[in-house]
């Protein structure tokens, strides 16, 4: 081969292989926003969670559209994250015991043709086959790498949503949330208020009835003196 197909069979070579460091690259990097996801979700859960129990108001209509938009946005993120890591298949050319294999068969096919030059033949052949299969491999990891980088790009657009309406959020919910506890204090403190009522009126009931008894028990024995202060 002369130097001009040398530098291409170089070329193709060098683009196959950065192509396949760069898919891995994007698997790395994927490890990030896939811990972000499960952070969300724990995080929109507790929104959700938050609200139960609580009287409808403006607030917790707030609390719910905002889970609303977080698991809309995250469930987008996760498709994306599962379509740019899963459904792909790499290109690669033949590994040193095929290409070996693939020599020698390609050595013996000149053998039994008598041809001349075999060792030159081989080569040449084999060269220009490792070249189609740069060619070819490296385009489809080309197309593979391209389509994940784009479900990546929108993965990266869900989660910015994302974070922004939790960053919008946090100040609605934090007025939910004590207003959830004054409301809950005011309740605690209006059934102290009927307990301790009712102890007066218990109380004061229990009184009354003593004081109804003494009188009565005195009525009962001045009764019962009175026949025998007559008698005398």
């Amino acid at each position: 081969m002369d130097g001009n197909s040398d530098y291409l069979e170089s070329l193709f070579k060098e683009m196959y292989s950065r192509e396949l460091e760069r898919a891995e690259k994007i698997y790395a990097n994927l490890s990030l926003p896939a811990a972000i996801i499960v952070g969300l979700t724990s995080l929109t859960w507790f929104y959700f969670a938050s609200t139960a129990g609580s009287e409808w108001g403006v607030l917790r209509v707030i609390v719910c559209v905002v889970c609303a938009a977080l698991v809309v946005c995250l469930t987008c993120a996760g498709y994306f994250l599962v379509r740019a890591v899963f459904k792909y298949e790499n290109g690669f050319v033949l590994s040193p015991g095929q290409l070996e294999q693939y020599v020698n068969e390609v050595r013996a096919h000149y053998e039994a043709y008598g041809a001349n030059q075999v060792e030159a033949r081989t080569e040449t052949h084999v060269r220009s086959v490792l070249r189609a299969q740069y060619v070819q491999a490296g385009q489809l990891n080309w197309m593979n790498n391209a389509r994940k980088s784009d479900y990546r790009y929108k993965m990266h657009k869900a989660l910015v949503v994302a974070l922004a309406i939790l960053v919008a959020s946090l100040i609605p919910f934090a007025l939910f949330h004590s207003l959830c506890k004054t409301g809950s204090g005011a309740g605690v403190a209006e059934e102290n208020a009927r307990q301790s009522e009712t102890a007066v009126g218990t109380g004061s009931s229990c009184s009354l009835l003593r004081t109804q008894d003494n009188r009565l028990t005195s009525f009962t024995l001045n009764a019962r003196h009175a026949p025998t202060a007559l008698a005398r």
